[in-house]
């Protein structure tokens, strides 16, 4: 925490409010210090969240992922195939045609939430299943309650995201 607040105070020092008057060109930190007064905490509460919150997100989703590759040894070699079709040269646009990956990912968000509940503000009325839900209201709902609307809700299956991501035909889909 010390290290993060020190880091966000010389982020607020270097801060020149007359360097840059285009937001798409500056950083969310300097958006919250422009934004907040300079003895706000909301700029350091929001950089250890983004931080800590996509540390853990990121690190339980790639260990699920390596889990269920290493479960499932057909889906890690049809996953290497593509990875390999790529070559050496990996760059942004290339990690786009990675769309086996993609299906990885989703399915392993799908079977192993990292968070088991999302949590929104209504921002407009709903209608949901006859019931009038109005603005405002906190929804929450678990991720996991819709498992069972799978075929077979217990297995790691990318294949079941192909017409999303569009699978190259050159790839073995079981």
């Amino acid at each position: 925490m010390i290290l993060a607040k020190k880091h966000i105070q010389t982020a607020k020092y270097n801060y020149d409010e007359t360097a840059k008057t285009d937001t798409d060109q500056m950083s969310i930190l300097k958006k919250m210090v422009r934004r907040c007064d300079s003895e706000s905490s909301y700029p350091l509460v929001m950089a250890l969240d983004m931080i800590f919150g996509g540390i853990d997100t990121t690190g339980n989703t790639i260990g699920f992922l390596m889990y269920h590759l290493a479960a499932n040894p057909d889906k890690q070699e049809i996953l290497r195939k593509e990875c390999l079709s790529i070559g050496p040269n990996l760059n942004v646009k290339n990690l786009n045609e990675l769309r086996y990956l993609k299906a990885c990912i989703q399915e392993t968000f799908r079977l192993t939430p990292t968070i088991s509940m999302l949590v929104r503000m209504l921002q407009e009325n709903v209608t949901l299943q006859g019931y009038e839900i109005p603005k405002d209201t906190l929804a929450l709902w678990s991720t996991l309650i819709f498992q069972e609307q799978f075929t077979n809700h217990d297995k790691f299956l990318p294949e079941r995201l192909v017409n999303i991501y569009f699978l190259p035909n050159n790839l073995p889909v079981s």
